[in-house]
């Protein structure tokens, strides 16, 4: 309906002849203009603030005439002066036009055979004088944005920035010349117009700024502009903004090779004693397959100097346009050093009648970069930190660092005080190497912000740390990183992390360790695993020891040699792996080092690890399934806490070291709480299932030093034997079991009286709770029947008095657990303590 009225009032005043006037609000309003309107018909739009300025888009349903607009074209014009903005023609897509005042005008201008071929779409609407700007398109008839109220010194004191980005069409570039009412000059911290080649604001691609005075041209290199007017309000007179679309000539292209050279290459512009008569451009593009480090020299230049580079100049781009990292166009000669795959050179000359000769610049691939340098660890504490810290460094670079110590039986150490790089590893990290290049062993890395990692401190096993630092990135804000190093003993405590696996090198390794080593590292936590990757100590004087201790001292200990690779595992509470060398013939040792859970080597360190079977339990070795450990014996007790219970044992899985026929690393299985019966004994992959003739089953794990396999897993579970007879009653053991259940009743008594005062009765049928039920495997129903857990049972007395000499509260649903400090001459534990571990359901 509105298009409609639009069209009819249109009609109207065209046969009336009168001038169209519209009123443009914050929300945006169309008009359809009639082609058949006559050249004498305008329209007159303004804004309904005083303060702010009108904005309009055109769009055409037809194309007007050719794009210089001679024959067709609807002309803006700004203000009550009618100061020219721009014409719109030749094309059907939308364009927008600013006004610089509250008031525009549109005026249609068409030929005869332009008539009856359709119409044409305004849409309009206002914006603050204070903010304005807006997306515009050049054409190759000169289009205008002004200052608000240009040229009459109306700008508002309080003007903070206007923004515009104009486009050309993709054969197009842009000439932009900025001038204003006056030609006084002003200073650029109060007033400046600023011209970027590009979509976007970036300091890196400004083409010039200009501050008042007279005229100034720019050229762009690319179809998009953006400019930006801020803090006017010192410019009395304000500005006026010229912008066209011209030809963009083919700009030549050198390819040139960023790969590993011997000697500099050099660049030249076309020369000697050229005079540029024409805008040019000329490019070398580089590149390469991987990131290298690129010094730019320029030696010799002759050409026009101003102060922003914005006639002749040289730029430096890294892989895009958008990431220019330097610009040079006179004064003292400069020299970039980037770290890059894809290299852009660009030589930007301006038509001049002065005579230049160009210049000349160099490049060349180095293999180390200048950022960094050679230090020297001593007993003091020395700082290292990137390029001007705490301020911004240099992006795009690599900096390198080889600390090196000062004795050669000594190690660096190397620990971060701050740091602030970006979170993105990729664009921005620090490595660390155990070496003096990029291929030695990596010992860490390091990037983001802040030290909330834990572990800052690094260490290597040789006399040498190469660090690493790369950006890829540009850098504006971050400040960096600071490191402190110094030179230490090799050996040094280390703490093992819960199922993470870290690395352990000999000093040197994988080249041959030095003459004259006595490295001490010590593990302070129990359940530690070692397991060696690589060895080669020829025992010649040379060897490793581990040391296994506890409270009291060395339990167990190994002094090995040779290429034998060995596992280990901490049974006590710390273990110290000591390494001495008398020769340099070997390349050392390299392993692996896990905290695993803990209590995984309990019943491996001289004790017995007694259980009671209250429920179907599984136990597997330490270190399954990578592999269990050298000279190991595990040994387990399992009781049962009824006399009419015994216990059911089945193996699930094994893998064990064998020699022929011969079981090296054994499980065996003995009938009883000792060895003296021997029901089962396996080293290899064999289902089988036991039970126990008592209340009692004992297993074992022995291992040699020669090779381990995966291990083993097994189960234990308890069942009823409907065949065990009660005993007879006798007269003491009548009054025995009269004192028990009175004490017994008493109790119950006791609990049920409790349980109604402070529980509140159900005012429905109570759900009957129960206890969780454990049923066996469906492959092993056949062995036994499958009773109620011994644990929902009154525990013995004995077991009560041992409970409560602990300080317990409660027992019912607790495991009992006894730790033996050995087996006696008649195979019973010996030097027995229990403990009660809790089961709860």
């Amino acid at each position: 309906m509105t298009l409609w009225i639009s069209i009819l009032l249109s009609i109207f005043m065209t046969v009336h002849g009168d001038t169209i006037h519209l009123t443009a609000t914050t929300t945006k309003q169309s008009y359809m203009l009639n082609a058949n309107v006559t050249p004498s018909d305008t329209i007159n739009i303004t804004a309904a603030r005083t303060s702010h300025l009108v904005r309009l888009g055109i769009q055409s349903t037809y194309n007007l005439s050719d794009e210089d607009c001679t024959a067709s074209a609807v002309n803006v014009t700004s203000g009550e002066a009618g100061l020219y903005v721009g014409s719109y023609c030749g094309k059907q897509t939308p364009d927008w036009f600013y006004a610089s005042h509250n008031t525009a005008t549109i005026v249609f201008r068409s030929s005869k055979d332009a008539a009856g071929l359709g119409g044409i779409n305004v849409t309009y609407d206002i914006q603050s004088a204070y903010k304005c700007g807006g997306g515009m398109s050049a054409s190759q008839r000169p289009r205008y944005i002004r200052s608000p109220q240009y040229p009459l010194g109306g700008t508002p004191d309080t003007i903070q920035r206007c923004l515009w980005l104009i486009s050309a069409s993709d054969s197009k570039r842009m000439r932009i010349t900025v001038k204003s009412a006056t030609v006084s000059t002003i200073s650029c911290t109060t007033s400046k117009v600023t011209i970027y080649d590009g979509e976007s604001a970036s300091d890196t691609r400004t083409l010039g700024t200009w501050c008042g005075g007279a005229g100034k041209t720019f050229f762009s290199y690319w179809r998009f502009l953006y400019i930006l007017a801020a803090e006017q309000r010192h410019l009395t007179a304000g500005f006026e903004i010229e912008y066209t679309a011209i030809p963009d000539p083919q700009r030549p292209i050198v390819n040139i090779s960023l790969e590993q050279k011997a000697t500099p290459k050099v660049i030249m512009s076309p020369g000697p004693l050229k005079i540029y008569s024409e805008f040019e451009e000329l490019r070398w593009l580089g590149h390469s397959q991987q990131r290298v480090v690129v010094n730019i020299t320029v030696l010799n230049a002759s050409m026009e100097h101003t102060q922003d580079c914005d006639t002749d100049s040289i730029r430096i781009y890294l892989e895009s346009v958008q990431a220019q990292i330097g610009v040079w166009c006179g004064g003292e000669l400069p020299s970039y050093e980037v770290f890059t795959s894809r290299l852009m050179v660009a030589f930007r000359a301006y038509p001049s009648t002065e005579t230049h000769k160009g210049f000349s610049l160099q490049y060349n691939i180095l293999d180390t970069p200048t950022c960094g340098g050679n230090l020297t660890a001593t007993e003091s504490v020395q700082n290292l930190t990137t390029p001007n810290y705490p301020g911004p460094y240099q992006g795009h670079q690599k900096c390198q660092w080889l600390i090196r110590t000062t004795d050669p039986m000594k190690v660096v150490k190397l620990t971060f005080t701050a740091i602030g790089l970006v979170a993105n590893c990729v664009r921005e990290i620090v490595r660390m190497y155990d070496g003096t290049n990029e291929q030695a062993r990596k010992i860490g890395y390091r990037c983001g912000y802040g030290l909330w990692v834990t572990d800052t401190t690094y260490r290597t096993e040789s006399r040498f740390m190469l660090i690493v630092f790369t950006s890829i990135i540009d850098n504006e804000h971050r400040s960096g990183f600071k490191a402190s190093y110094v030179e230490e003993s090799c050996g040094y405590a280390l703490d093992a992390d819960f199922r993470k696996r870290l690395e352990l090198n000999s000093p040197g390794y994988p080249g041959n360790y030095p003459s004259g080593l006595n490295c001490t590292w010590t593990f302070p936590r129990t359940d530690v695993a070692f397991r060696f990757i690589d060895m080669n100590i020829p025992c010649s004087g040379d060897s490793i020891t581990f040391s296994d201790r506890d409270s009291t001292g060395v339990k167990r200990m190994w002094e090995i040699c040779g290429n034998k690779t060995h596992n280990y595992i901490t049974t006590g509470n710390s273990m110290s792996i000591n390494f001495v060398t008398t020769t340099s013939s070997g390349t050392g040792f390299k392993l692996t080092y896990e905290k695993l859970g803990t209590g995984t080597a309990y019943g491996c360190a001289g004790y017995v690890r007694q259980r009671t079977v209250t429920y179907n339990r599984t136990i597997e070795t330490a270190g399954y399934p990578t592999g269990y450990f050298d000279d190991l014996h595990c040994r387990w007790l399992f009781r049962t806490r009824d006399d009419d219970h015994r216990i059911r044992f089945g193996l699930i899985t094994a893998d064990t070291n064998t020699n022929g026929s011969t079981c090296t690393d054994a499980l065996r299985v003995y009938d009883g709480s000792n060895t003296s019966v021997l029901l089962f004994e396996t080293c290899s992959q064999e289902k089988k299932i036991l039970n126990s003739t008592g209340q009692s089953l004992y297993v074992e794990f022995v291992t040699d030093s020669i090779n381990v396999g995966s291990g083993f897993t097994f189960y234990v579970s308890m069942f009823n034997d409907p065949k065990y007879p009660p005993n007879p009653p006798s007269s003491n053991r009548t009054k025995e079991g009269l004192m028990i259940g009175g004490i017994l009743l008493s109790v119950v008594i006791f609990s049920i009286g409790l349980t109604v005062v402070i529980t509140t009765p159900c005012k429905r049928p109570c759900p009957r709770e129960t206890g969780p039920q454990f049923p066996f495997p469906a492959s092993y129903a056949d062995v036994g029947p499958v009773v109620v857990d011994a644990s929902f049972l009154p525990p013995p007395i004995a077991i009560y008095s041992e409970v409560m000499n602990q300080g317990a509260t409660s027992v019912h649903g607790y495991e009992q657990n006894t730790v033996s400090a050995g087996v006696g001459s008649n195979g019973e534990p010996m030097n027995t303590m229990t403990e009660v571990v809790g089961e709860e359901y």
